[in-house]
């Protein structure tokens, strides 16, 4: 009785390791997450180079869960971010894992600005580019300095957007590990340079 009980807890622990490939859960990768995923008490400062304008924005939710679709879980966050003088608009982030063999992620960004009259959507961060915007353009630079600030950040990626139906439309963003968003350029001729943050990952 005692050698029937073991192979039944042996094929009770076989069935238990067995995964179907539709069971299983694509996080998103926490290299991603250092470049773009920040909870509440996050604040970045950024002044406009030409003007001298100043400008803060802050995070004012954070949820990260997964979702499912045919069975399979992907990792998936969102992230709404405002700013106090309104210069960039109101951003609402969404990212999920897209599951393929690079583990890529998609991080979906709409903008509102003004009083709420314009929005658009762009994609970030995928490692694989077939699942890029063929309007944007990537770029990672080990080491980036910029002139007028003279601050040395590291791993920055860079999006240069190609087009525009607004002028105030963010053109070029500038992310760097553990900090976020350095840097913007917009279609207007404006460019923000940060100048002071708090980071919460």
């Amino acid at each position: 009785m005692k050698k029937n009980n073991s192979f039944f807890l042996l094929i009770v622990l076989l069935f238990a390791g067995c995964h179907k490939p539709g069971h299983v859960t694509f996080p998103i990768s926490d290299s991603f997450k250092s470049y773009c995923a920040f909870k509440t008490g996050t604040w970045w400062t950024f002044r406009e180079m030409r003007s001298g304008r100043r400008d803060s924005m802050y995070v004012t939710s954070f949820d990260e869960q997964s979702t499912t679709h045919d069975e399979t879980r992907f990792g998936t966050f969102t992230m709404n971010i405002a700013s106090i003088a309104d210069s960039f608009g109101t951003h609402n982030y969404n990212a999920i894992a897209t599951g393929d063999v690079h583990n890529t992620s998609l991080l979906s960004e709409t903008y509102h600005w003004g009083n709420g009259y314009g929005n658009s959507e762009r994609f970030y961060f995928p490692i694989d580019t077939t699942f890029q915007n063929p309007g944007i353009s990537i770029q990672h630079f080990d080491s980036l300095q910029f002139s007028r600030t003279g601050i040395i950040y590291h791993d920055v990626i860079m999006y240069s957007n190609n087009s525009s139906v607004e002028n105030n439309w963010i053109k070029t963003e500038y992310y760097a590990k553990n900090i976020g968003v350095i840097r913007r350029e917009m279609f207007n001729g404006e460019t923000w340079e940060l100048q002071d943050y708090y980071a919460v990952q």
